[in-house]
């Protein structure tokens, strides 16, 4: 994902998720079956997706402003490989 408007629709999935799940967990009475587990599956995935895609979009804006640091984890990861 080379595209930075994807990480931002990653991180507004993640906060969609993760709401659903909380609202799931406030409103529904006596779950059963599948909603028991459910709501805290959306709270999970929300928070791992929310994490990645803001963590992809901070990481593009501190390399945006100082690119020497750019350029160093480049070299970085091109020494690795």
């Amino acid at each position: 994902m080379k595209n930075p408007i994807s990480y931002y629709f990653l991180s507004f999935a993640g906060v969609a998720l993760l709401s659903m799940g909380i609202i799931s967990i406030k409103t529904i009475e006596d779950p059963q079956g599948i909603l028991r587990a459910l709501p805290y599956i959306c709270v999970g995935l929300g928070c791992g997706i929310f994490g990645h895609g803001m963590g992809e979009i901070i990481n593009r804006h501190l390399m945006k402003n100082n690119p020497a640091a750019a350029k160093q984890m480049e070299i970085e990861k091109n020494d690795e490989s």
